[in-house]
């Protein structure tokens, strides 16, 4: 935030199957605007309000970026007693078309999101590379937290009883590559 960055915060609810699909719902959708510098957005307030939200809703997982939120990870699944689940959105498009092709087939429900739709028409796919980026000078914080929240909420939501097969180490279950997200989603169904 020193630099103005924004953030986001998002959260996705599994309603189960539907017609013969896993639906989901965008709970909400929070863009996180730092105050101008020399200040910073306070990650204490953000923990607060998780922890505030959990006393109201069931978190099954809590997931952020790899670099700067590992301490507010780490911090609130010690508290809330989650798994240690690290996705990354930048060396992978798997996530991005699972969640375009999930919004194909309708099983996605959310109010209309002006800032989400102008960071996912904004997004350049790298086809080469397989990652989804933002343009030069955009933002893609809601576009990458509302997918990431989906991604989790459709691969370990309805599975939130257990994630026993899933894990690469014992209590640990780190995805940050390509191919780990593929041999996931290959164990829970997907081709």
């Amino acid at each position: 935030s020193l630099q103005h960055d924004t953030g986001a915060l998002c959260c996705f609810r599994h309603d189960g199957m539907i017609n013969g699909v896993d639906v989901h719902t965008r709970v909400f959708s929070l863009r996180i605007i730092p105050p101008h510098f020399p200040y910073q957005t306070s990650i204490r307030k953000i923990k607060k309000l998780i922890l505030d939200l959990s006393q109201l809703i069931n978190i099954v997982c809590f997931a952020s970026d790899q670099f700067q939120s590992v301490q507010l990870r780490q911090e609130i699944q010690e508290i809330l007693g989650l798994e240690d689940i690290r996705i990354s959105l930048d060396s992978t498009d798997v996530p991005h078309m699972h969640y375009v092709r999930a919004l194909v087939e309708h099983r996605i429900r959310q109010i209309e999101d002006e800032q989400l739709r102008q960071e996912c028409l904004e997004a350049v796919h790298d086809w080469k590379k397989h990652r989804v980026t933002k343009v030069s000078g955009g933002s893609d914080d809601v576009m990458q937290a509302n997918i990431g929240a989906f991604f989790i909420s459709d691969t370990f939501g309805r599975n939130a009883g257990s994630l026993e097969g899933l894990y690469t180490e014992q209590h640990r279950l780190n995805l940050v590559g390509r191919t780990s997200l593929k041999r996931v989603l290959k164990e829970l169904g997907y081709s």
